[in-house]
Order: C-alpha cells, then sequence, then structure tokens
C-alpha cells in the first residue's frame, strides 16, 4: 500500500476541493435565494417612500401588518430617516422594532447596498440588506433566517456523508489494486 498512499492523498485532496466547491455553490444558491427578494423589497421601499418624502416634504413610513422577527418567517421593513432614526417599521422583536447596528447604515450609501446578517437578541438570527434613499435616508429590508440555517445545516450533512463515502470507496478501491498485485 506505500506506493499507492499518495495516490489516496492526492484523491482525497481532490475529492475534498470538489465537494469543497459543491457546498460553497449550495451556501451560495442558498443566499441568493434568501437576499434577491430582501433587496427587490428594500429598493421597492426606498423608491416609494423617497418618492412620497418628495411630494409630502417628510419621510413617512406607516406599517399596518407588524412580523415578529423572533418566530415568523415573513420578511420585515425598516425605514431609517437621514439621522439613522427609525420612522417606521413592520418588524417587531420584543413589542419593538429590532435594533440594527448602525455600522450597517455607516456602509451603506447611494451604490452600495449592504447585505450582513445580525442577532438583535441570542438565539434570533436576522438577514438583512440595506439601501439609501439619497439625502432622505435608508431602508432595511430583513428576514429570520430560521429556515436558511435548517437548510445550511442539512447541505453541510449532505456534502459530508456524499464526501466521506467517496472518501471511503476510494480507500476499498485502492485496497482491493493492492491486494491484487
Amino acid at each position: 500500500m506505500g506506493k499507492y498512499k499518495f495516490h489516496w492523498l492526492f484523491i482525497v485532496l481532490v475529492l475534498s476541493i470538489i465537494f469543497g466547491a459543491i457546498y460553497k455553490v449550495g451556501l451560495i444558491g442558498l443566499d441568493s435565494t434568501l437576499y434577491d427578494d430582501l433587496t427587490t423589497q428594500a429598493v421597492d421601499k426606498a423608491w416609494q417612500t423617497a418618492l412620497s418624502a418628495e411630494k409630502d416634504g417628510e419621510v413617512k413610513a406607516p406599517f399596518l401588518i407588524k412580523v415578529n422577527v423572533e418566530n415568523q418567517l415573513s420578511s420585515f421593513t425598516t425605514v431609517y430617516d437621514k439621522d439613522k432614526k427609525v420612522v417606521g417599521s413592520s418588524g417587531v422583536l420584543d413589542e419593538q422594532t429590532p435594533e440594527l447596528p448602525t455600522e450597517y447604515l455607516d456602509n451603506t450609501n447611494q451604490y452600495v447596498r449592504n447585505y450582513f446578517t445580525w442577532e438583535p437578541k441570542p438565539g434570533v438570527h436576522l438577514a438583512g440588506v440595506t439601501v439609501s434613499m439619497g439625502d432622505k435616508g435608508y431602508v432595511l429590508a430583513g428576514r429570520n433566517m430560521q429556515e436558511t440555517d435548517r437548510q445550511t445545516d442539512r447541505l453541510a450533512k449532505t456534502v459530508l456523508v456524499a464526501w466521506g463515502a467517496s472518501v471511503l470507496l476510494t480507500t476499498a478501491g485502492l485496497a482491493v489494486v493492492t491486494k491484487r498485485r
């Protein structure tokens, strides 16, 4: 088996790279599914709010429906004024708007959308996208990541089992070849 040890290591390395790439592509797909809808929602709300502010002379954000971000999977929207103060939100956590760290708004400008995750409370994992409304303020679209986290765990387990089975089959195949010689 000595001379096949290098072959085995090389094959395991190649399998690790392939399955690592498969996992990364899967994560990109999950992120895309999560963030594409949030981005559309944030941009739409930003345009709507900015146009309304131009007409009315002030930023308003009335929300009739509230989303409990701790346990509901629906997305929510929060509008901030130019001073980064909450104008209105459809998201609630413990009967208040979830507190977004200000650096997420600091990293958002007219040309950059900011994608991130944060934990406003232990055990509450949220994804968010912030967009700028120019000199009017910012819009955050977010949602609970419970389902995405479950899918990420399932993806990791599936890729790990497939990688392990591939390594096991490679090892068995090389053992058979070694025994025949």
